[in-house]
């Protein structure tokens, strides 16, 4: 089951976000993100959150399309933590795609990486924006593709991580640590059709940057 969350950050590309809506089981609108859907040309199926920044009109009216409408109360934890949380375990999500989270505050969007994080071991989440899919290593993950070869690839570590191996790359890495104040592995660059990436110990997120052609957007090709 694949889900699609938008958050209440701007959605620049909304051809992406589309693509990914129609291959998409649930399309949720996170809070204000309801409204950003709506505004790309979407229909959400699900809104969910506190409802501090989505209009009581705009609310009315994606209950009255045909959204379930999930409030999501608790104030411990974010709402886009609720929501990946409820995706999984009440929709039954194991993929998500979340767009709108990496402009605006941040902080919202440090607590989003968080949550890739949180929930990596349970689902394949990934934020989506216009540059990347950025995603949690846990293992090993494999990328495959034809269009991977001169792509920008960058790991990066939430605290220390041991043991981390990188292959396919200009600038392989071999049972690495990588953490703050050291090695960070930004910026490398693919050589290869396949890429390896592994961690042994910590949270560790892989941000694999967009073919630069637009005829190339496509669902993402991955194997763990």
């Amino acid at each position: 089951m694949r889900a699609v969350l938008v958050g209440n950050s701007p959605v620049l590309s909304a051809a992406r976000l589309r693509l990914w809506a129609a291959e998409s089981d649930f399309v949720v609108g996170v809070d204000g993100g309801a409204a950003r859907l709506i505004a790309c040309g979407l229909r959400p199926t699900h809104v969910m959150g506190d409802f501090d920044s989505l209009s009581p009109a705009d609310l009315a009216d994606a209950e009255t399309a045909g959204a379930s409408i999930v409030e999501l109360a608790d104030q411990d934890y974010t709402d886009i933590d609720k929501s990946i949380r409820y995706a999984i375990h009440d929709l039954g999500s194991t993929q998500i795609a979340i767009f709108g989270v990496s402009g605006g505050r941040l902080d919202h969007m440090l607590t989003a990486l968080n949550a890739l994080a949180k929930y990596g071991h349970l689902a394949d989440v990934r934020i989506v924006d216009d540059d990347a899919e950025t995603l949690s290593i846990n293992g090993i993950r494999r990328f495959y593709g034809v269009n991977l070869r001169g792509r920008t690839l960058s790991l990066m570590p939430l605290g220390d991580v041991d043991g981390v191996t990188l292959t396919g790359v200009k600038w392989p890495l071999v049972d690495a640590r990588l953490g703050p104040g050291g090695c960070d592995g930004t910026s490398n660059v693919i050589t290869a059709d396949v890429v390896t990436v592994q961690c042994a110990r910590g949270s560790l997120l892989v941000s694999l940057h967009h073919a630069a052609s637009s005829e190339a957007i496509s669902l993402p090709k991955e194997r763990s």
